[in-house]
Order: structure tokens, then sequence, then C-alpha cells
């Protein structure tokens, strides 16, 4: 590991981070935040994908720590069907983000 600014990184390497999210009450618990807060500091970019329908404070929060935040209906596997934080990595959002 090399440290560059107080952040600890592995060889310059671009990492991305989909970090998907659900809560069955649809609220936004701490701990989220707190993953977040950590893990922002070992990701270039970051997208979230959330299958709970969260207030707009919430999202708003989210958006503090991801490049994309993704909501989507809590319907099927995640994996597939509908859009996934690999569906905006490996599309043009990706390549806006990374530029």
């Amino acid at each position: 590991m090399i440290e560059l600014d107080g952040v600890a990184t592995v060889n310059h390497v671009k990492r991305a981070l989909i970090y998907v999210h659900y809560n069955k009450n649809d609220e936004l618990s701490e701990y989220v935040i707190y993953q977040l807060e950590k893990l922002k500091h070992f990701y270039k970019k970051i997208v979230i994908l959330s299958n709970s329908k969260l207030t707009d404070s919430s999202l708003i929060r989210l958006e503090k720590y991801a490049d994309a935040v993704i909501q989507r209906n809590n319907i099927g596997s995640i994996l597939l069907h509908g859009v996934t934080g690999y569906d905006i990595l490996d599309g043009k959002l990706w390549k806006r983000m990374t530029n």
C-alpha cells in the first residue's frame, strides 16, 4: 500500500465500488453512511444502487459519497433485472466519470 495525503491506495489503481443497499423499512441506516465514509478513500468512483424507496433527504445524503445514486424497485433479482451499477460502469456514464 502507498499512502497519499493520508489515504491508503494500492499501486495507484483506479477502483470502482458498486454499493448495493436495501432496507425493508425504506430507511437509510447510519451504518451505511459510516461504511461509505470509510470506503470512499479507496475508490475512484462509487455507484450506489438502492432497492429501497428512500426519502429525498436520504438520497441527498448518499449523493455526498457517490458519483451516481440509482434507486430501483425491489422486484426480481438485482443481477438479472433493470439497471445495475455494472451497467453504469460499463457504459457511457462510466467513460464520462473517469475523464
